[in-house]
């Protein structure tokens, strides 16, 4: 870490004659910058300024926590959250990851280390968004993924190109189980 404050507020409250514990939480960090190496370099992250604010509800009785809501506000889009995780079974209910406006030319300069993962053909730029969903338990986990690409500019060296403004959604579906990915 090169830079940067971090700072947050965290208030629990428990209401009479309800067994829930609330957790609410504001979050964030400005001008955080953080470098890494990468072989012989030292590679530097712009100034990052973000926040993330969340509510959650554990209740004993029911031995569930409940994500009410999770958003978080960062230089390549909003991402939220949310969803139920009981304690007794470890069963995911109704658990949902959307990200709206990601901007995907800013992900690599952010997460730094992405930069030389990425391949060297493959370009994307524009906005993008993301909904997923998660069911079951670790056991047996369905997860659906939708991913937006009508606002992307896609290429991959010569081999493929997709212009902004032109429809183009991916749709994934797996259910784990034991795990080992059945479909």
């Amino acid at each position: 870490v090169r830079a940067g404050r971090a700072g947050g507020n965290f208030h629990f409250k428990k209401m009479k004659n309800d067994p829930s514990l609330i957790l609410e939480s504001d979050l964030s960090l400005k001008g955080f910058v953080y470098q890494t190496e990468s072989g012989a370099n030292l590679l530097s992250s712009p100034e990052i300024n973000m926040s993330l604010n969340s509510r959650l509800e554990w209740n004993p009785a029911e031995e569930g926590i409940y994500l009410k809501m999770a958003v978080l506000d960062s230089p390549m889009g909003k991402i939220e959250a949310g969803g139920r995780l009981l304690g007794r079974t470890g069963e995911l209910q109704e658990v949902r990851m959307t990200a709206s406006d990601l901007l995907l030319e800013t992900i690599p300069q952010y997460w730094i280390f992405l930069k030389e993962a990425i391949p060297f053909n493959l370009g994307f730029s524009g906005q993008s968004s993301l909904e997923m969903s998660f069911e079951g338990t670790l056991d047996h986990l369905s997860l659906h993924a939708n991913v937006d690409f009508t606002k992307t500019l896609l290429t991959y060296g010569r081999f493929f190109s997709k212009a902004k403004d032109i429809p183009m959604n991916l749709g994934l579906d797996y259910l784990i189980k034991d795990g080992k990915i059945l479909s």
